[in-house]
């Protein structure tokens, strides 16, 4: 019979060692050893499991593992938007048959939504399902089964310390890329206001376009301001911001590696196919270069205009997450 308990680091210490490579984050990394890549998920699980807004499950089968979901609640999403919302960290079925897998998603998703609703009226979800992982179609179809609402899928490529040349801007004599600086962050601001259709926040219908506008007006303006991005560079033309695009980086102990991430981009729709993207992308990744051992950037299958400069730099793509969300009333 399944039950779900709350785990202790016991389980999760058995959980890390069951696991195959694909079910670890960043597997497809093939330098990653198997063993780094096991204790970069206990260090992710155990602060979760330590941390007053995170919860971890487990799905139980006669004392063995069945599954396992961790979440937490995101503050700066739930005030923008004015209900809770919360981002499943990580979700892990080793069930192989359908009816298995079906029945653990379920039990793992209802018994989430019963702890994240309380006190909580309307409140909201949102994961993501690596399709490099075994049984992915499966659990795919599990998802939808238990009600949750597939948004998009989410493209991911990588650098591994790849410099590139500049490139040239179409009728780009007078504009110029510059590392942004905090009196920028007022127009970047209005101009991550005015760009987004493609963004995560924007393909969901469970989540209002004015809000997720807003929310990439004070996101942006706080990747200057409050620090949330290690790096900004801002494409201008007559001393007007045209584009941006923000990076950052970490450093994971038990990887001994730093990682960069490509945060967000955008360009003024005036100035769209001229290549200021493919220059900004540039600058970006040569400061991944000189700054990380690898990075991942990425962007929605919708978008191919962001792909397309990628492949042409010959970056690899490494992943697609399907995303799915649910609201709860």
């Amino acid at each position: 019979m399944l039950e779900v308990i709350k785990p202790g680091k016991e389980i999760i210490g058995t959980l890390a060692h069951s696991l195959r490579r694909d079910q670890l984050q960043m597997h497809e990394h093939t330098f990653l050893g198997n063993e780094k890549l096991i204790e970069n998920f206990l260090v992710r699980q155990l602060a979760d499991l330590n941390s007053p807004g995170s919860i971890c499950l487990s799905a139980m089968k006669g004392g063995k593992i069945s599954g396992y979901v961790s979440f937490s609640r995101n503050d700066f999403d739930s005030e923008i938007f004015g209900f809770s919302c919360f981002q499943v960290n990580e979700l892990i079925i080793l069930e192989e048959e359908m009816n298995d897998i079906s029945s653990v998603v379920k039990l793992l998703l209802e018994s989430m939504g019963k702890l994240i609703a309380e006190g909580n009226n309307p409140c909201y979800y949102i994961l993501g399902l690596n399709n490099n992982t075994r049984n992915v179609e499966k659990i795919f179809n599990a998802l939808a089964a238990s009600g949750c609402n597939y948004l998009h899928t989410l493209l991911t490529f990588a650098s591994n310390g790849e410099r590139f040349e500049i490139p040239s801007i179409k009728n780009g004599d007078d504009i110029r890329i510059r590392i942004a600086e905090e009196k920028d962050a007022e127009e970047v601001a209005l101009l991550a206001q005015r760009s987004f259709s493609y963004s995560r926040f924007h393909l969901d219908p469970f989540l209002d376009q004015k809000a997720s506008d807003r929310l990439h007006y004070v996101s942006a303006r706080n990747s200057l301001l409050e620090g949330f991005a290690d790096i900004m560079f801002v494409a201008e033309k007559d001393e007007k911001i045209i584009g941006y695009y923000s990076g950052k980086k970490k450093y994971y102990r038990e990887l001994e590696k730093t990682i960069g991430k490509a945060v967000i981009s955008a360009v003024d729709s005036a100035f769209r196919g001229q290549g200021v993207f493919a220059a900004l992308d540039t600058y970006l990744l040569n400061w991944f270069a000189d700054n990380t051992d690898f990075a991942e950037m990425g962007t929605y299958l919708i978008n191919y205009p962001v792909h397309r400069v990628w492949i042409k730099k010959g970056l690899p793509l490494i992943r697609g997450t399907h995303q799915f969300s649910k609201m709860l009333k």
